[in-house]
């Protein structure tokens, strides 16, 4: 598994075991400042020949010869919107065409740049079966694809930090008839919405300033509250999970709290390291790849 942001490039193996996945290998390597452009979407590297280098370096280090990654993005570079499927076809070029016309009435881009996918959300009980489109640079993810091609690895699977977080902390959703997770770094903070463990809601924040205007940040939670509260009428939200590095812990544990109303589960607090045999990996790291690896091998 591999993981690209505008600071650093990942890569970590997991092994199936009878606990579920440990954590086999953890090696990072720094990117240089601004190689990636900054921008609502972001782009194709200013340099490739940089990515390579860092791409090559972490394949020495590897155990095994690798063929074959999943590769997790930020969810700046790869976003979702909802949009309902009822007037989706199920198949064709027809079911493309509607997709990128519905999706041309929901984000401020331009949609024959980027490349779109799409996956079923959980059915909601009041507009029924929806729709999350996935989007991004095309330049990008050619870029990318073309990168780890050409040292010999393909990328069979392209997903973004919220979605494989989900799929990592599904053992401590489960339960949940509607469930909360929020994950915030120093850019951005990301707001996903699941029932039944399925996403229906995934919001995307960027953050303008080192030290986010609280009053803003829990205005804009409790919209997404007002969704989740419509999503619970008969099983009311029991608590959020909030994924971010302990430095900021406590002052997003305030936001949500005063916007959610009801206790915050942080993983750097409650996660120990996630099992295997490396030491020093803090499960805020490790949790996408390892959602990512969960996703690929179940």
């Amino acid at each position: 598994m591999f993981a690209v942001d505008g600071d650093r490039l990942r890569y970590a193996r997991f092994h199936p075991d009878r606990r579920g996945l440990e954590l086999r290998e953890y090696w990072s390597e720094d990117l240089e400042p601004g190689l990636f452009p900054e921008g609502q979407l972001a782009g194709p590297a200013r340099d490739a020949h940089r990515l390579d280098e860092a791409l090559k370096a972490l394949l020495e280090r590897s155990s095994l010869t690798v063929h074959e990654a999943s590769l997790v993005l930020p969810d700046r570079w790869l976003r979702l919107a909802s949009t309902e499927a009822a007037d989706v076809p199920r198949k064709g070029r027809d079911r493309a065409e509607v997709i990128r016309f519905k999706l041309k009435r929901l984000v401020p881009f331009r949609v024959e740049d980027l490349r779109v996918a799409d996956l079923e959300a959980a059915g909601t009980d009041d507009s029924g079966a929806r729709l999350l489109l996935g989007f991004a640079s095309e330049a990008l993810l050619t870029q990318l694809e073309d990168v780890f091609a050409g040292n010999g690895v393909r990328i069979g699977q392209l997903s973004n930090e919220g979605l494989s977080l989900l799929v990592a902390l599904q053992g401590a959703l489960a339960g949940q008839e509607t469930g909360v997770l929020l994950h915030a770094t120093n850019e951005s903070y990301s707001v996903i919405v699941a029932r039944r463990g399925a996403p229906i809601l995934h919001r995307f924040k960027s953050l303008t300033q080192t030290e986010p205007n609280w009053d803003l940040v829990v205005r804009d939670l409790k919209l997404t509250r007002r969704f989740v509260v419509s999503q619970s009428q008969v099983v009311p939200l029991a608590e959020v999970t909030f994924v971010g590095s302990p430095e900021v812990e406590a002052g997003w544990s305030r936001a949500v709290e005063r916007a959610f109303e009801v206790p915050v589960r942080s993983v750097a607090s409650e996660w120990e390291e996630i099992p295997g045999t490396v030491e020093g990996v803090s499960p805020v790291q490790a949790a996408p790849l390892l959602g990512a690896a969960a996703r690929t091998i179940r």
